[in-house]
């Protein structure tokens, strides 16, 4: 039998697998196409199960209220250079996922700071640890993280974070984005 939808979401977000979010993002492709008008449908049934789901995924993003403009997207996986996403349409997709009502199991299926996935070494004895929920990403000369900030005198926060055509070292560009989360996470609200 299959992982469960939780399972699955886990491997992809708590543990970046790759497999696992190109995977999902292909049974999109493989269900009946019949969010499609007839006309289309036909057009669409000659495309590949990828621009099936990837042709899905945009109609799903604009139901959500996310821009299209925002992103352009080649595969699942995250590992195209043609993959190219801002920190908007991610901020946009958070808080979209925030009130959909699988929103308890999307931000469970997130690494949390100091305790699991990508993030579980990040953070530790900082008052970011256990209060941030995200996934983190990277390819040479890029890093990000983005997700839910649960600063200890502030409201919850979304946030997204990249750093884009670096020079330096992953571990310099994650350190310069730990550092901004650990200001963020220092926000009081003004009285």
């Amino acid at each position: 039998p299959s992982l469960s939808m939780q399972e699955w979401l886990q491997a992809a977000n708590q543990d970046s697998n790759n497999l696992a979010t190109e995977s999902l993002l292909l049974q999109l492709g493989a269900v009946n196409p019949s969010f499609l008008n007839d006309a289309k449908a036909e057009e669409s049934a000659r495309e590949t199960t990828l621009g099936l789901a990837l042709e899905q995924l945009s109609e799903t993003l604009s139901s959500l209220g996310i821009d299209a403009t925002g992103y352009s997207l080649a595969d699942g996986s995250g590992l195209s250079r043609r993959n190219l996403v801002s920190p908007m349409a991610l901020v946009e997709t958070l808080q979209a996922m925030a009130v959909h009502p699988w929103a308890e199991t999307y931000r469970e299926s997130l690494a949390i700071a100091a305790t699991s996935g990508t993030l579980r070494y990040r953070f530790r004895n900082t008052p970011v640890a256990g209060n941030l929920y995200g996934k983190s990403g990277g390819l040479t000369g890029v890093a990000s993280l983005s997700g839910y900030l649960y600063p200890p005198n502030y409201p919850p926060l979304v946030f997204s974070i990249m750093v884009n055509h670096s020079i330096q070292s992953g571990r310099t560009n994650r350190r310069a984005i730990d550092d901004i989360v650990l200001q963020l996470a220092a926000l009081e609200s003004c009285e």
